[in-house]
């Protein structure tokens, strides 16, 4: 380690953000439009599916926002089906 502070690898390259080097910046992006699937489109998705997990999974995905590894990993655990959720806390 060097004595100025700064992060430096095995390889000995002084690594981001270390002393004296600067900050990175979020790039600008032009703004994109989201192109999502019509509810037409939609329909025929769930029209295509074979079943009850297969329409959730194209819902969690399309309207929830959800990625397609995390949709697959949800558990049965991670869901509160319930009614009100005000027992749980949530307002």
């Amino acid at each position: 380690m060097r004595g100025d502070g700064a992060g430096v690898d095995a390889a000995g390259a002084v690594a981001d953000g270390a002393a004296g080097a600067p900050a990175q910046q979020a790039l600008d992006r032009p703004e994109t439009r989201v192109d999502r699937a019509a509810d037409t489109e939609l329909v025929a998705m769930f029209g295509a599916c074979h079943s009850a997990r297969d329409r959730l999974v194209v819902l969690l995905v399309s309207r929830v926002g959800l990625r397609r590894g995390q949709a697959a990993g949800l558990r049965r655990s991670d869901m509160y089906l319930l009614p009100d959720s005000r027992a749980l806390g949530c307002d």
